[in-house]
């Protein structure tokens, strides 16, 4: 079966403020999951951008 993504397409990766806003958490919940290692993410500068990549694995895992 062919993996479908969900994420909005032509975007690479999403801001941890918009991460926690999609998801209904504060941002230091989504911090502690990306030092806990649960979620992946990566810096460009001074931005932390969790891939769009992820938010397709954690609904994967949440169905």
């Amino acid at each position: 079966m062919e993996k479908t993504n969900r994420s909005t397409p032509n975007r690479a990766g999403y801001s941890i403020r918009e991460f926690s806003a999609a998801y209904g958490v504060c941002l230091q919940t989504t911090y502690n999951l990306i030092n806990a290692g649960r979620i992946k993410s990566f810096k460009i500068g001074r931005r932390r951008i969790i891939p769009a990549s992820e938010i397709d694995r954690l609904q994967d895992e949440a169905t």
